[in-house]
């Protein structure tokens, strides 16, 4: 499995003569919880860089703080500012201390360390100082097992998931016990089943799984309206829960943002019913995407549309030229106006829906397609009489998606959820 930062951590400590446990834990700290973490600390500032906004931007973008505090480092006026401003950040992020040769209750009854008083409201571990080589070293492994046991982990699993939990998570303007208070109430009997594999979630990161999980069941609807969230992040809100009553493997395809995936996804229907599988199709973007805001969609026939000779030129009269006017996009056209092989800068999400009838022009029909854009989204409607399933798969491989169709019931249930949500942005004045 490929491996990429999905965590941050901030360092909080002494800059100054930093001896002992504190100096070992520095030294240790960046390679202890391998590739999934990015941790920093003022080491990390390079010749020639400001250290003010650079440490201003970790705090802000870290997801955890862990503060390192001996009898030298509690009293420094610049570790109670990184202390008070991670804090007070709207995230609400989770803050670890390892405190050195000092105890809670020292926190309490010294005045020197009042600037820290109230850390103990926070996960603290106490390992003694000392000079000992070996005592130094022992105490440093305590803190590190310490410090992994209260990170989240993902070790194996679905890594798309866990990216769709911390995103959503990072809406959340709430404590780690609000956040319980919250699964408490409307999600007593998902929170005793956990499904996302090898991950040890944060409380807000544990209700964002549940409010993926649920799958726009009413109890979504009844949490959401409950948060106390600004327009942006509601409506980021909004956009990924919306399309949570498909699978989160299918929503990961679906769902275009930042840079285009290596090997864009192409999600398949496939239905009984020949004459309803366009619709099927397009109710399938609707439901992933009516929160979104404006998606275009274009219906492409390959072999309707001149057979397999003829693709190249049809699938490039699928894409807006240069010379077209600047106005709004004609119909059956995509917004991707920069030619093959150029990066694309649309916002909207784009689709091209393409009738199956035959393998060959389709998986050509894909690449034509991918070779013009990679942010488009190609829909796949396949007849039953079309046994292209096993094809499809060994030549798209991981690209290739089947959309299960959805029991009448459960679409009605999620389209309460959303219409409920809806209603609540409105009352919001969120647009």
């Amino acid at each position: 499995m490929d491996h990429e930062t999905l965590w941050r951590i901030f360092v909080s400590h002494s800059a100054s003569k930093t001896t002992g446990v504190a100096a070992r834990l520095l030294k240790e700290l960046k390679g202890a919880f391998g590739p999934s973490y990015a941790v920093w600390t003022d080491k990390s500032i390079g010749a020639g860089i400001e250290w003010r906004p650079e440490i201003e931007y970790w705090l802000r973008t870290a997801d955890f703080g862990v503060l390192l505090l001996d009898a030298r480092a509690v009293v420094r006026k610049w570790l109670a500012r990184e202390y008070n401003w991670f804090r007070a950040s709207p995230e609400k992020k989770a803050i670890f201390a390892v405190l050195i040769g000092i105890t809670k209750r020292d926190l309490d009854e010294n005045p020197d360390y009042q600037n820290f008083s109230d850390l103990k409201d926070y996960q603290i571990l106490e390992v003694p100082e000392s000079e000992d080589t070996e005592e130094i070293l022992a105490s440093a492994v305590k803190a590190l097992e310490w410090i992994a046991g209260q990170l989240p982990s993902l070790d194996t699993g679905n890594r798309e998931e866990y990216r769709t939990i911390k995103e959503l998570a990072g809406l959340l303007e709430m404590n780690d016990r609000e956040a319980d208070e919250l699964i408490g109430v409307h999600f007593p009997e998902l929170a005793e089943v956990r499904t996302t594999d090898a991950v040890r979630l944060q409380t807000r990161e544990r209700l964002a799984e549940l409010l993926i999980r649920a799958r726009l069941s009413q109890q979504v609807a009844a949490a959401v309206v409950r948060l106390s969230l600004f327009e942006e992040p509601y409506r980021r809100l909004v956009a990924i829960i919306g399309p949570t009553w498909l699978t989160l493997d299918e929503t990961a395809g679906l769902r275009v943002s930042g840079d285009p995936p290596s090997s864009p996804r192409i999600p398949a229907v496939k239905s009984h019913q020949n004459a309803k599988r366009k619709q099927i199709a397009k109710d399938h973007l609707a439901r992933a995407f009516h929160s979104r805001g404006g998606y275009n969609l274009v219906e492409f026939d390959p072999i309707a549309n001149g057979g397999q000779n003829a693709i190249a030129a049809q699938v490039a009269r699928l894409f807006l030229d240069f010379e077209d006017d600047d106005g709004d996009n004609p119909a059956g056209k995509l917004a991707c106006v920069h030619g093959a092989g150029t990066e694309c800068e649309q916002v909207d999400p784009q689709y091209v829906l393409t009738v199956v009838d035959s393998l060959h022009p389709t998986i050509d029909a894909v690449r034509e397609i991918h070779n013009r854009c990679r942010k488009v989204i190609v829909v796949l409607a396949l007849g039953t009489e079309v046994t292209l399933d096993t094809g499809l798969s060994d030549r798209l491989g991981p690209r290739y998606l089947p959309i299960p169709l959805i029991p009448f019931q459960r679409q009605l249930e999620a389209q309460s959820t959303m219409s409920r949500i809806e209603n609540d942005m409105r009352k919001r004045g969120v647009r």
